[in-house]
């Protein structure tokens, strides 16, 4: 599957960036060196600014099938009114990285989950441990501490 990454507000907006790799799904922040028009041709005199992106992961998009993935820039203006949008906003880094692991974790198990449930592999005993894999993550929600 291909996916299709979106960069939305800040620096890069309207930036899509399309990737054939399944980790794709699995990216959760991005960083990216931004340099100004005037110093595209002279890399070495040029002003770099990093331009930071987070995933929103519940925004419901035209395809409906998880190929398309919109981040938002790390202080974003437009950023979703979603609960979940608003704690990882707010997250520090460390936070965030934990989160980032938990949902990682839990995709990676039901990921594992559905590819042995089909008909043609016909391996539920995998299928089964996978998503035990997962309950036990969901249970360990991460404890994060109070922001304003």
């Amino acid at each position: 599957m291909e996916y299709l990454i979106q960069l939305n507000d800040g620096p890069l907006d309207g930036v899509e960036l399309s990737v054939a790799h399944n980790m794709a799904r699995r990216i959760r922040n991005i960083t990216m060196d931004v340099v100004s028009e005037q110093n595209v041709h002279d890399m070495e005199e040029a002003e770099v600014k990093s331009a930071g992106y987070d995933l929103y992961i519940d925004e419901p998009t035209a395809a409906n099938d998880g190929s398309i993935l919109c981040f938002y820039h790390d202080r974003s203006t437009m950023l979703p009114k979603h609960p979940l949008a608003k704690i990882h906003h707010r997250m520090s880094n460390r936070d965030k990285k934990y989160w980032n692991k938990w949902l990682d974790d839990i995709t990676d198990a039901l990921n594992e989950c559905f590819q042995h449930v089909s008909p043609e592999t016909r391996r539920s005993d995998r299928a089964i441990k996978a998503y035990e894999q997962a309950q036990r993550r969901l249970a360990e929600v991460p404890k994060l501490r109070t922001y304003p």
